[in-house]
């Protein structure tokens, strides 16, 4: 049965090419991507003979067309590969609805991976990797950024983005503002001529000698609070030692500490 494959290129330099991508771009014969004219230099780059493939153009402003397309395709037997420009197809180029829409027909899906710029970002950042959360492109509009960002406190861990490079300078004023003393990295250009990590707490966004050309990920680190343990706790300790750990003074004093109800810990402990 035929199945589509999603193919990862290179985020930058095209010798990250893994061998097995390269393989299935030799065998393919029907290929959708982000940009044909692209992906037919990168074919010559490597070598690639694709005068006798279908390449057909597969992006957002023409997805659901070229969905029943693709569907087409797959249901007449032929193997379908779909990539994008650079990096996964399913993290910021519309994959997501054809993988969904292929699910749906109960046709088979598979993965060829490559170098991941979530991944790569966050193994240069020095920020605590787990856990962490790739966001997608922060909003553009500065209320809607500082409500996105404002809700972010409730969640421990660090948090990637995707932005452009019109917009990350606005993007870290505003992260600048709501998290002064957290750790903030923003890389850019990942893999190309150019790469370049920035770290630095949240207020000093403005501090750095940021060259806004090029592809951005910026990301902050929302650190684990460690809760204050109060003095009726160490009060509520003593008297379970001093009778010799009572189910009712210990039921007391693990509905502080765990934030549960009294009664139902009292219930479990007398069982």
């Amino acid at each position: 049965m035929a199945k589509l494959t999603l193919l990862n290129l290179p985020i930058g330099n095209a010798q990250d090419l893994t061998l097995r991508v390269l393989d299935s771009l030799k065998e393919a014969k029907v290929l959708f991507c982000e940009d044909t004219r692209s992906l037919k230099t990168f074919l010559t780059h490597h070598g690639v003979d694709y005068s006798e493939k279908v390449i057909d153009s597969f992006h957002d402003q023409s997805a659901d067309d070229k969905i029943k397309r693709v569907l087409q395709r797959l249901k007449k037997g032929q193997n379908v590969y779909y990539l994008s420009e650079a990096g996964s197809p399913i993290i910021s180029d519309p994959a997501y609805p054809l993988v969904q829409a292929c699910l749906d027909e109960g046709i088979e899906i598979d993965s060829q991976s490559g170098v991941s710029s979530v991944i790569m970002g966050l193994e240069l950042s020095g920020l605590p990797p787990i856990p962490f959360t790739f966001q997608g492109f922060a909003p553009r509009d500065d209320t809607k950024r500082l409500e996105h960002f404002s809700n972010l406190k409730q969640f421990t861990g660090t948090h990637i983005y995707f932005e452009s490079p019109h917009r990350v300078m606005d993007s870290l004023k505003v992260l600048g503002e709501v998290f002064p003393e957290n750790r903030v990295v923003v890389l850019k250009e990942l893999t190309k001529t150019h790469q370049k990590v920035y770290r630095f707490v949240g207020k000093d966004w403005d501090k750095q000698e940021i060259d806004t050309r090029g592809e951005f990920l910026f990301m902050v680190n929302i650190p684990r609070k460690e809760k204050e343990v109060s003095q009726e706790i160490f009060q509520l300790a003593d008297k379970v030692l001093e009778k010799k750990g009572k189910s009712k003074e210990l039921s007391k004093l693990l509905a502080k500490i765990l934030d549960q109800d009294q009664q139902e810990i009292y219930k479990q402990l007398s069982r």
